[in-house]
C-alpha cells in the first residue's frame, strides 16, 4: 500500500518529488537505541531508478532535501541528510533520508576508518 506524501512537488527541472515517512526505524545511537524525531524519505513520484538520475537532477533533489529539513527539522539546524550508493541501499530507487532528531537525541558520527 502507497503511503501519502507529507509533501509533494515539482523540481525546475519538471521531475515531480513526494516527501513520506520512513517504513523503517530511525537510525540508530551508537548505544544502539533508536533515535527519537522524524525519519522522511525524500524521492520521485515516479520511482526512478539510480542509474537513471542524472547529476543536474540529483543534484536538484539534496538542494530540495536541505530546504525541507531546514523547515521541518525538530530543533533548528539538527538533521541530517544521506544517500546511500546503488550498491549499498536496499532499493534501487532513488532516494534521500532525511534524519531529523528530537532536541538534544545523540546522532552517531559519520566515521570512516581505513583498511
Amino acid at each position: 500500500m502507497e503511503q501519502k506524501p507529507i509533501k509533494a512537488g515539482q523540481l525546475a527541472s519538471g521531475a515531480r518529488w513526494e516527501l513520506i515517512k520512513s517504513r523503517r526505524k530511525a537510525p540508530q545511537k551508537t548505544s544502539g537505541e533508536q533515535i527519537k524525531g522524524r525519519h522522511l524519505i525524500l524521492q520521485f513520484e515516479d520511482g526512478r531508478d539510480t542509474t537513471d538520475t542524472d547529476d543536474t537532477v540529483a543534484s536538484e533533489m539534496f538542494s530540495k532535501a536541505f530546504e525541507l529539513a531546514r523547515k521541518l527539522s525538530l530543533e533548528p539546524g539538527r538533521f541530517r541528510i544521506c544517500q546511500n550508493g546503488p550498491l549499498v541501499c536496499t532499493r534501487l530507487h532513488f532516494h534521500l533520508h532525511l534524519i531529523l532528531p528530537e532536541k538534544d537525541e545523540e546522532l552517531v558520527p559519520i566515521v570512516v576508518r581505513e583498511g
